[in-house]
């Protein structure tokens, strides 16, 4: 996983990273080790400071981060509540939005504010070693689908990480049509075995498909959009992504 960030968005050599996720959180997975394993510095803030947007984006200028690992939801919090967000963030050229669908109303409202940083689309869980597939969204908003110039739906989580792979089945487990919708399945190296002293949740979330490996039932549902990348569409169940944790409504 590390192996295929590196290659596919490396660091130049003047470039900072930083850390503003809990560990207890798979997103700061890359944002510790993106930077480090190619020998550039991580800046790491404080729990105050993540949580408190004014006093992160004061820290992110001060250091003249370039890379920033975010959920939609700070994404927004940032667009709405600083106007002059491109001013403050002047140094940050590439952003990866991750843990949450990210709507194109989002996307588009961050590429107006910050037209001079890449924003990335990371689709994954915390059992597939973060991240599945990425989007890159085009700077031009011409190039991107109708639904997206209208600002209507989620962008696309698009082309797979290394070594992974994504397909889409009925409920019969059979895959389903292009245009259709279905359940993500993620298959690869990077879907763990199953969850601890869970037997049951395990196996109704695991299979092991020889000689594919490891199979992950994600519960979401999507489709291939017209274009071929994978469109998300919800879930399958009544589980909820905020801030980028895990909710489950009946457990409330």
């Amino acid at each position: 996983r590390l192996e295929w960030m590196r290659r596919r968005f490396p660091y130049g050599d003047e470039e900072v990273g930083c850390l503003k996720t809990s560990l207890n959180l798979i997103d700061c997975f890359s944002e510790i080790f993106w930077p480090l394993t190619q020998g550039r510095p991580l800046v790491i803030a404080g729990a105050e400071q993540a949580r408190d947007p004014r006093q992160l984006l004061a820290l992110l200028g001060e250091y003249g981060v370039t890379r920033l690992v975010a959920v939609p939801s700070l994404l927004r919090a940032l667009v709405e509540g600083f106007h002059d967000l491109g001013q403050r963030l002047g140094a940050l050229t590439l952003c990866m939005s991750c843990g949450e669908p990210l709507s194109w109303s989002l996307a588009q409202a961050f590429g107006e504010r910050m037209p001079h940083c890449q924003l990335i689309n990371l689709y994954g869980s915390t059992e597939a070693c973060a991240d599945v597939s990425y989007y890159v969204i085009p700077r031009d908003v011409a190039r991107w689908p109708a639904e997206g110039r209208r600002g209507e739906g989620f962008v696309p989580i698009g082309s797979v990480v290394d070594g992974m792979s994504l397909a889409l089945v009925d409920e019969a487990g059979q895959e389903v049509a292009a245009g259709e919708t279905g359940e993500l399945l993620v298959r690869g190296p990077g879907v763990a075995r199953g969850y601890l002293r869970r037997p049951a949740l395990s196996a109704e979330r695991f299979g092991l498909l020889q000689p594919v490996g490891p199979v992950l039932r994600t519960g979401d549902l999507a489709r291939q959009g017209a274009g071929g990348a994978l469109e998300l569409l919800g879930r399958v169940d009544q589980l909820i992504k905020l801030r980028g944790f895990r909710i489950e409504p009946g457990e409330i």
